[in-house]
């Protein structure tokens, strides 16, 4: 290039294909009350509702939600996304606290914490970037969520030696949040 520098906005970049993700998502919520998924993303890979591709796409509808350079910025049909969302994933929850990965492992305390990372995210972008009582309300809710899988995380076990790291990472996660210091303890 001879001395000529290419500036990238990777900034702008990122807005602008996570918006582009965005709108995907939107495409996929099932907005039927009647279904037994109501809320979740249908993932267009294999067309199931579950509850790994549906926290991940909360992780990102959140980014944009809670990002004033977005065109998706504290827009009010955002936020009913984000609701309908985080009801599917309480109800998808199990008792325990864990989450199924649908396709192999239920209950999984390590596929869990795999979601719960994606949760702890949305949950701090809603906390940095309040914007007031809705911020709140999906704050409240995340904690719920996040405490309950954490005990479910703490008490289940992993599969495979390698997934130590993910579940010490997401207790610490839910530690952070919720202040539970069996969490710490754990991890």
């Amino acid at each position: 290039m001879n001395g000529v520098f290419i500036l990238i906005d990777h900034y702008n970049q990122v807005l602008s294909s996570t918006e582009a993700r965005v709108e995907q998502l939107l495409k996929i919520q099932l907005k039927s009350s009647s279904s037994r998924d109501y809320g979740g993303l249908m993932n267009p890979a294999d067309y199931l509702v579950a509850p790994k591709f549906s926290i991940y796409g909360l992780a990102a509808i959140s980014s944009v939600y809670f990002n004033k350079d977005s065109r998706f910025y504290n827009d009010d049909s955002i936020y009913q996304v984000i609701v309908l969302l985080l009801d599917y994933i309480e109800d998808v929850q199990r008792d325990s606290g864990n989450f199924d990965l649908i396709t192999v492992n239920f209950d999984s305390a390590p596929d869990t914490a795999f979601m719960v990372q994606r949760l702890a995210i949305a949950y701090k972008i809603a906390d940095k970037f309040d914007i007031g009582e809705k911020s709140e309300f999906i704050k409240t809710r995340l904690i719920k969520i996040i405490k309950k899988a954490g005990y479910g995380i703490a008490d289940g076990g992993f599969h495979t030696p390698n997934h130590r790291w993910v579940i010490a990472a997401a207790l610490m996660m839910s530690y952070n949040i919720c202040d539970i210091s069996y969490f710490k303890e754990t991890a």
